[in-house]
């Protein structure tokens, strides 16, 4: 990509961490968690918006660069802010075109829990595929059960490789961590710490945001004047 954009990183440049991809039927979505290069700290989550069909042509193409530092929730811009990927033709027409993205906040959290989740809406997505192309970002806010940061798993000291292995005890799940030597038949092995770990998956009816009872707000794209623009970047496909 030519002419990366400056976002006082500090230190110097920027480092996009943990890219993610997604696709609808007119754009090529890459989403990165930015940090400083040269120094500790997150910045912020980005947005990257490229023509699939400029793509495809291997034509010159305009990366459109959405800074999630301009969205922020209680003062925090977005955090792993993940693309969907429409297979077929499951993707949705609204608005010119709208490409989805979801992402938790619990990571700002002091308690590493949380009971919100940010959605973000690309729409006017067919616009990539004209010669000035005019993308615009939503985002809101939707409440869903409790949820918390993953815990990690306990390392036993020593420099002998370590061994992490699920067992489960009824309805719980015991994250364990052994040597491989340690006899893995039992719960209640040598070394084994137990925690209790589960995941949940949610469904979410993106087009019928506004009617769910958890909801705070539609992601319906709101008209082009109350949405924000990105930043164009000149790219070589």
């Amino acid at each position: 990509m030519q002419g990366t954009p400056n976002h006082h990183c500090a230190g110097g440049p920027c480092f996009g961490d943990y890219p993610h991809i997604g696709a609808d039927a007119n754009g090529f979505y890459i989403t990165t968690n930015e940090f400083n290069f040269f120094a500790p700290g997150f910045r912020a989550s980005q947005i990257y918006v490229l023509s699939k069909q400029g793509l495809t042509a291997g034509t010159a193409t305009s990366a459109i660069d959405f800074d999630t530092a301009n969205f922020t929730l209680d003062g925090n811009p977005g955090f792993t802010v993940w693309p969907a990927i429409s297979p077929g033709t499951s993707f949705s027409t609204d608005a010119g075109g709208t490409e989805y993205l979801l992402s938790g906040v619990a990571n700002f959290s002091s308690t590493r829990s949380d009971s919100r989740l940010r959605i973000w809406a690309v729409s006017n997505t067919q616009s990539l595929n004209t010669a000035t192309p005019a993308p615009l970002l939503n985002t809101a806010v939707i409440n869903v059960g409790l949820y918390s940061i993953p815990p990690k798993a306990g390392q036993r000291s020593g420099d002998r490789p370590n061994m992490v292995r699920p067992s489960w005890n009824g309805a719980n799940s015991c994250l364990c961590t052994q040597s491989p030597l340690a006899d893995h038949s039992r719960d209640d092995a040598p070394g084994c710490r137990r925690r209790t770990v589960s995941t949940r998956y949610r469904s979410i009816d993106w087009s019928d945001a506004a009617r769910r009872k958890n909801s705070r707000a539609s992601i319906r794209p709101r008209p082009p004047g109350q949405l924000v623009p990105g930043t164009t970047r000149s790219c070589t496909g």
